[in-house]
């Protein structure tokens, strides 16, 4: 079985025109935002492969 993370920073539904920031997020701008981003994606790609759920080839 196949898995795909696709991964949306947004508290709503988005679409490639219409993708808005999550609140908790709105008061950090420039490397703080882009920071907050990367700490974001990688405690959750190491929570999926701390549950067991890997990219296998």
């Amino acid at each position: 079985m196949n898995f795909l993370l696709d991964f949306h920073y947004s508290d709503t539904w988005v679409d490639p025109a219409k993708q808005f920031t999550p609140a908790a997020w709105s008061n950090l701008h420039g490397s703080a935002l882009e920071g907050k981003i990367y700490s974001y994606t990688q405690e959750t790609v190491q929570r999926f492969i701390d549950e067991g759920v890997r990219y296998l080839k």
